[in-house]
């Protein structure tokens, strides 16, 4: 819908839903409201599903307040001191990596989801940043809360509950217009517990007197230093830490996931690629040791192959809301209130005529120059942009990377029969491939 508006009305318009939302879904717009004046812009309405679902001013993506500049601030500190995103985490994701080609090599040419696999290797990174250990194959628990929260999604984004934010009265009408209320608020508080469970297990072993090896570990130590100074604010409390791991578990597993299951669904669809990226891993990296993060400037085209996944293979259909928290007296000619509700468009970004010529068409050349070397297109931001962008950046694209040129690396991908599976997607609360299967050839 926004992306026809766009086309109709410009870049910046109002969609009724029924309150009014600004929807911004220009490049230059977004860049001068929501990033040079981001303050103003990083708000987040009060909406019936939300509270629905972190019971509160809860967590890290929905938080309103100066409670969530503390908490983005803590866990941008808490992050950086754990190195996430940098060597130790490149050297867990290695680790993974080589597990992942073992369970590949398992299936012997065989037709494979990739999509179990990647829940194991993709769940235990931030598992391991958020608890402090990884998870073995055998172990379900990372599996179990995947199903979990794909099933609190499906609940909350079907359209008739959607329909709640706009008239919550309807809530009480749940049984005849069969809304589905008690089985998608049964399935998030099954989440809630098994984190609170997880946490007070979690509890039991952590050592005060220690630097802190997790983020939870870090926000309990911060916890007790506050409850000491009888300065319990900005929100440190055990709930938001469940919501807060809630959020960073959700969105550290299947938004990643996804984006790599793009990656290889564009591969067979486009051989020719693959082939590029075999010669350029061959020649720069070989087969003797595992793919870093130093290599991505021997492998431009594998980094032009990726860029252009996440231009068209962008998970978010719809950005998340956000609400002004000022009067913003000059937004591209109008005046919005405070509490104005705003969608920042960056998708339409992707696919818009004055940026990409051809949009719909899949071309990573697009982003090499003359001399071959890979050029960084800052029109394409699959994890937003200004004050509410995506705080795990850095440690999504490391997974991306590190993942992707493993898989390429150690094997040839062929469809499951004569004709690669079509470019499809599901479209939810966020955007995915249709279950493929592919075959794995080893190299």
């Amino acid at each position: 819908m926004a992306f026809y508006r766009k086309s109709k009305y410009g870049g910046i318009f109002t969609l009724w839903l029924p309150y009014p939302t600004i929807v911004i879904a220009d490049y230059d717009m977004l860049k001068r409201n929501i990033v040079k004046n981001g303050e103003a812009f990083s708000g987040r309405p009060d909406t019936f599903i939300m509270d629905m679902l972190v019971q509160g001013n809860f967590g890290l993506f929905f938080m309103e307040n100066i409670w969530w500049k503390a908490q983005r601030r803590f866990t941008t500190h808490i992050f950086r001191s754990l190195g996430v995103g940098q060597a130790g985490t490149q050297d867990t994701i290695s680790s993974l990596a080589t597990g992942l080609v073992e369970k590949i090599d398992v299936a012997k040419d065989k037709p494979i989801e990739l999509r179990p696999l990647l829940v194991h290797v993709v769940g235990n990174v931030i598992h391991k940043h958020l608890f402090g250990f990884t998870r073995e194959w055998d172990e379900k628990e990372i599996h179990d809360f995947h199903i979990a929260i794909n099933d609190v999604l499906e609940h909350f984004t079907s359209p008739k509950t959607q329909l709640l934010d706009a008239w919550p009265w309807l809530a009480y009408l749940d049984k005849p217009l069969a809304l589905g209320i008690p089985n998608a608020t049964r399935a998030n508080d099954a989440i809630l517990q098994s984190l609170e469970d997880a946490l007070r297990k979690h509890k039991d072993g952590i050592n005060y007197d220690e630097d802190p090896s997790s983020y939870i570990d870090g926000f309990l130590k911060e916890m007790k230093a506050r409850a000491a100074e009888n300065a319990l604010a900005d929100g440190f409390t055990e709930k938001q830490l469940i919501v807060a791991i809630y959020d960073l578990y959700s969105a550290g597993m299947e938004t990643i996931i996804i984006v790599i299951r793009f990656a290889m669904l564009y591969l067979v669809n486009f051989p020719e690629t693959q082939q590029k990226i075999i010669n350029e891993l061959d020649e720069f990296v070989g087969r003797e040791r595992q793919v870093v993060m130093d290599d991505q400037k021997l492998l431009p085209y594998t980094c032009a192959f990726l860029q252009e996944v996440y231009r068209l293979g962008y998970v978010l259909p719809v950005n998340f809301l956000r609400s002004t928290l000022e009067n913003v007296e000059n937004c591209e000619g109008y005046r919005l209130k405070a509490g104005t509700r705003i969608i920042a468009q960056f998708q339409s970004v992707h696919v818009d005529k004055k940026h990409f010529d051809n949009p719909e068409e899949f071309r990573p050349e697009r982003y090499l120059n003359e001399k071959g070397e890979y050029i960084r297109d800052e029109r394409i931001n699959p994890f937003s942009m200004g004050k509410r962008s995506c705080l795990g950046e850095n440690l999504a694209r490391m997974e991306v990377f590190l993942y992707f040129c493993t898989l390429v690396q150690n094997f040839e991908w062929y469809p499951d029969g004569a004709v690669a599976p079509k470019i499809e997607v599901i479209t939810s609360s966020l955007r995915a491939p249709k279950p493929y299967k592919l075959r794995a050839v080893r190299r």
